[in-house]
């Protein structure tokens, strides 16, 4: 995997708020979770993909952007 010397590079957004929250992830399919899956999907070019929630450990709304 390349190093970065700087993080300050945009690699992506969204515009959508991404739900990380706990009482969520753990209970029903979140727009993180199907993103996390998704590009597990991509990377391994697979034609599925299960993400275990308790590795979604954020607890928040990431805000668009």
């Amino acid at each position: 995997m390349e190093k970065y010397s700087t993080y300050d590079s945009v690699i992506g957004y969204t515009e959508v708020p991404l739900d990380t929250r706990f009482c969520n992830v753990r209970t029903e399919e979140t727009n993180y979770g199907d993103f996390l899956s998704d590009l597990a999907r991509n990377y391994f070019d697979s034609d599925c993909s299960l993400i275990n929630s308790g590795t979604i450990r954020a607890d928040l709304l990431v805000p668009p952007g």
